[in-house]
């Protein structure tokens, strides 16, 4: 059986309704080979039903595989991995099963730039919308932020361009998984989503992928709807952990970046993050009255990154915790 050109991988817990969109958009692709591999993380009971009758309906189209039961499920990496070793494709693309697509030429457009390089070029990146309780923000979120670095220079097809690791990763940003298209050779190569992580799993394998590679192909089409989970639901990842759980998972990610990252642009962006979440540690800590343990982080975000303003809060910090 021939070899796709790529393989989506699709995971979904308990959202059959939301899923089935999102299983839409891929399936309306056009001119590419490709299977769709969809993980369901341990839906509850309740749901299953509905699974069952998606697999169904898709028959011969889409490959399911179902994790066990969990209290939390098994988490977006363990289940993005488990999908990847199902998959056959040539190049891996991933999508959440609350957003979908909006162009149906998304991947005909990356494999067409894949195709016309001379090198072997193992990351493609696109930009997607960001809508919150139904309006779109305007607000740059992710790779458009560094957009005049990002479209310096072009690539062999339209609106596809050359982007140095730099560019990929200044100022903190990163693509979504969504638009985020990987050679499954390197995505093995470089191990794969992080399990250990609970929270932005995706912008730690983005920044690991990247560091192993030169530069990558970009494209400024936005490709994607991306719905931005409401703090005040808890009906995903994002907004199912408190507010310190995820930093504490931003601290794991950003200091395991500086240890094991091999560029000087990851170790300097894990850095700042770095530095960034143990000042938001330290906030969090402060309003909640904690201000001893504030102090400690506020201190370690001061060795992390210097400034005099935060001298002056760290000392505050201090002082508040030597009060009765």
């Amino acid at each position: 059986m021939p070899t796709p050109d790529f393989s989506i991988i699709i995971t979904t817990r308990n959202r059959p309704v939301m899923f089935e969109a999102a299983l839409k958009s891929v399936l309306s692709q056009q001119d590419v080979s490709l299977e769709v591999v969809v993980v369901n993380d341990g839906s509850a009971a309740a749901y299953l039903e509905d699974y069952k009758k998606l697999e169904e309906k898709y028959s011969g189209k889409v490959k399911f595989f179902y994790l066990i039961q969990s209290l939390n499920g098994h988490g977006q990496s363990y289940a993005i991995n488990q999908g990847v070793l199902n998959a056959t494709g040539t190049f891996i693309g991933f999508l959440d099963d609350d957003d979908y697509w909006i162009d149906n030429k998304h991947l005909a457009r990356c494999l067409a730039a894949f195709k016309a390089e001379d090198q072997d070029v193992a990351i493609y990146c696109s930009l997607q919308e960001a809508w919150l309780d139904g309006k779109q923000l305007s607000a740059p979120i992710w790779l458009e932020k560094n957009l005049n670095a990002l479209v310096k220079t072009k690539a062999k097809m339209p609106n596809v361009y050359y982007c140095q690791r730099a560019d990929l990763v200044a100022n903190g940003v990163f693509a979504q998984v969504n638009v985020f298209i990987i050679r499954r050779a390197h995505f093995l190569a470089v191990g794969g989503f992080d399990e250990n992580l609970r929270y932005e799993c995706d912008r730690e394998f983005y920044l690991r992928a990247v560091d192993a590679v030169d530069h990558a192909l970009f494209t400024d089409m936005y490709v994607s709807k991306h719905h931005v989970p409401n703090p005040a639901k808890a009906d995903n990842m994002s907004t199912a952990l408190q507010g310190m759980v995820k930093l504490q998972y931003q601290l794991t990610l950003f200091t395991k970046l500086m240890i094991s990252a091999q560029s000087v642009e990851v170790r300097r962006e894990a850095k700042a993050g770095q530095g960034y979440t143990l000042k938001h540690m330290a906030v969090q800590l402060a309003a909640q009255k904690q201000h001893k343990n504030a102090a400690r982080f506020a201190g370690m975000a001061l060795l992390s990154q210097f400034s005099f303003k935060w001298l002056g809060y760290y000392v505050y910090l201090l002082g508040r915790s030597l009060l009765p």
